[in-house]
C-alpha cells in the first residue's frame, strides 16, 4: 500500500511524494512489491522494485498527462510533450549507456534513480519527429494536422508521460534561490560531471541529437512572437523601470541601453547558431538546458554532490549554456563584481577538467583523458559571453513585456523564478552585462553581414 504525501504542480508537469509501505516479509511472502499510482494517472501502471525492500520506501511520481495542458496553443503544447519525450529518453538511453561505460560509479548521484518510466504520445509527436521543427516543411504548415493532434490530446487522458522516480531525502537535501557562492559551486561542479561524461562523446551525442531536444531557452524551439515583439517587450520595461531611481535613469539613458531590444534582436540568430555545435563538433557535450537553481538538490552535509534533477531539456550543446542560465538565475548580482563572475566560470572549468580525467576507473584511460581534453579560455569565455546573451533574450522575450516594478515585488520570494525576473538590482545588473557583451560580437556579426 501506499499513501501520498505531497503533490505539486508545473506549468509543463504534475508530481507526487507517495510513501510506499511494504508488507512484512516471512519465508512464505514474494519480496516483490508493487506500487500502483491512480492518483496521478487514471490507467493503473505498476512498478515491481527487485530485492528485498525496507518497511517503507518514499518514490516520487512524475506524470505530464497531455489533456491537462491542451488550453495551451499547439507550439506551447507540442513543447511540453517534448520535454517529457526528453526526458523519459533520458533515462531510457543517456543514463544506461553512461553506465555502460561505467561513468556513473565515479558520479554515482548525476540523476534521481528511475524505476519506471513510459510515455504515450500517438497521434500527437512521430516517435522519429525531431524537438526541433522545420518550419518550412509542409507537415508543420497543415492546419489540419495540427487540429486532428489538438483533438486527441483534449480526448485522450491517457497521452503523456509517467515516471517513477526515488524522493530525494528531505533531511539531507534541499532546494532554494538564490544561492550562495558555495551552493554555485557546488552546483557547477555537478553539473561539470553531467558535461564530463558525454564530452565529444560522438557516439552518444549522435543519438541525443536525434532523439533528445535542445536548451529550454534555444531560440529555435520558443515561440517565434517572443523574438518578433521583443522590441516592444524592451521598450514596455523601460517605460516601467526606467524612472524607478536615479541609478536606474542613468542605465537607461545610455544610448546603447535603449536600443538594448533592437540589438539583442538583430543577434538574435548570430548568437543562436554559435551556440548550436552537432555531434561531432568540438567543446559538444551534453547540456542539462533547464539549469535552474530550483532544478538542484543541495546536500545539508558540505561534503556530498548535489542531484540534479528535471532533465527534460537535455541536448547536444555546450557547457556554458548551463553555466550562463544558473549563475544568472541563482546568483545575487553583489557576487559578480570585481571579476568573481570570471572566477566561477574558471572554477567550473577547472571542475569540468576534473571531470572529464576521472569518468573512467581506469588510470590509463585517466591519463589518456588528461592528455586529449583542451577547452582554451578564450573558447570558453566566448561561450559563456553568448549564452548570456542567449539567455537575456530569452527572458525579455518571454517575460519582460508585462514587468513592472509591483510585479517583481509580488514574484520576489517565488524560487522558481529566475532572478531577473523578481529582483531589480538582478535585473539591471542582467542589463549592464549583456549591454557589454554584445559590443564583444556586435562587430564580428555586422563584419560577416558585410554592413
Amino acid at each position: 500500500s501506499y499513501k501520498n504525501l505531497s503533490s505539486i504542480s508545473q506549468g509543463n508537469a504534475e508530481g507526487a511524494r507517495i510513501l510506499v509501505e511494504h508488507p512484512n516479509h516471512n519465508g512464505n511472502t514474494n519480496n516483490d512489491t508493487i506500487v500502483t499510482q491512480n492518483q496521478v494517472n487514471e490507467q493503473e501502471k505498476c512498478l515491481k522494485v527487485d530485492e528485498q525492500p525496507p518497511s517503507t520506501t518514499e518514490l516520487f511520481v512524475k506524470h505530464i498527462q497531455a489533456s491537462n495542458y491542451s488550453h495551451k496553443s499547439w507550439a506551447d503544447l507540442r513543447r511540453t510533450l517534448v520535454y517529457g519525450r526528453t526526458e523519459a529518453r533520458f533515462y531510457k538511453d543517456i543514463l544506461p549507456w553512461m553506465e555502460s561505460k561505467g561513468y556513473l560509479q565515479n558520479f554515482p548521484n548525476l540523476a534521481p534513480k528511475c524505476h519506471f518510466v513510459e510515455y504515450d504520445l500517438d497521434g500527437l509527436l512521430e516517435e522519429e519527429e525531431h524537438a526541433v521543427l522545420d518550419a518550412t516543411a509542409p507537415s508543420n504548415q497543415d492546419t489540419t494536422t495540427t487540429n486532428q493532434r489538438m483533438v486527441i490530446a483534449k480526448s485522450d487522458p491517457n497521452k503523456g508521460a509517467t515516471f517513477i522516480l526515488d524522493s530525494i531525502c528531505s533531511k539531507k537535501y534541499f532546494q532554494d534561490s538564490p544561492l550562495s557562492p558555495l551552493h554555485v559551486k557546488k552546483c557547477l561542479s555537478t553539473v561539470a560531471k553531467l558535461h564530463a561524461c558525454a564530452w565529444e562523446e560522438q557516439e552518444i551525442l549522435h543519438v541525443a541529437q536525434a532523439r533528445l531536444s535542445v536548451t529550454s531557452y534555444h531560440l529555435p524551439f520558443r515561440n517565434p512572437k517572443e523574438l518578433e515583439n521583443i522590441e516592444e517587450s524592451w521598450n514596455q520595461f523601460t517605460a516601467a523601470f526606467a524612472t524607478t531611481t536615479t541609478s536606474a535613469q542613468e542605465l537607461f539613458a545610455k544610448p546603447s541601453i535603449q536600443i538594448l531590444g533592437k540589438r539583442v534582436k538583430d543577434m538574435a540568430q548570430f548568437v543562436s547558431t554559435q551556440l548550436s555545435p552537432t555531434a561531432t563538433d568540438k567543446y559538444a557535450t551534453l547540456v542539462h538546458g533547464d539549469y535552474k537553481s530550483m532544478n538542484v538538490f543541495l546536500p545539508v552535509c558540505d561534503d556530498d554532490d548535489a542531484i540534479m534533477i528535471d532533465f527534460a531539456s537535455v541536448g547536444v550543446g555546450f557547457g556554458m549554456c548551463d553555466i550562463a542560465m544558473h549563475i544568472t538565475h541563482a546568483l545575487h548580482p553583489k557576487h559578480f563584481k570585481d571579476g568573481q563572475e570570471e572566477r566561477f566560470v574558471e572554477y567550473y572549468l577547472k571542475e569540468l577538467e576534473k571531470a572529464v580525467v576521472k569518468k573512467t576507473s581506469s588510470q590509463e584511460a585517466e591519463k589518456e583523458q588528461q592528455q586529449f581534453f583542451a577547452y582554451p579560455r578564450d573558447v570558453a569565455f566566448r561561450h559563456y559571453k553568448l549564452a548570456v546573451i542567449d539567455y537575456f533574450r530569452f527572458v525579455l522575450g518571454r517575460f519582460w513585456s508585462s514587468a513592472t516594478p509591483e510585479s517583481f515585488e509580488a514574484k520576489k520570494d517565488t524560487k522558481n523564478r529566475t532572478l531577473p525576473n523578481r529582483n531589480v538590482e538582478s535585473a539591471f545588473a542582467f542589463i549592464e552585462r549583456v549591454d557589454r557583451y554584445l559590443v564583444d560580437f556586435e562587430n564580428e556579426f555586422y563584419d560577416k553581414a558585410g554592413q
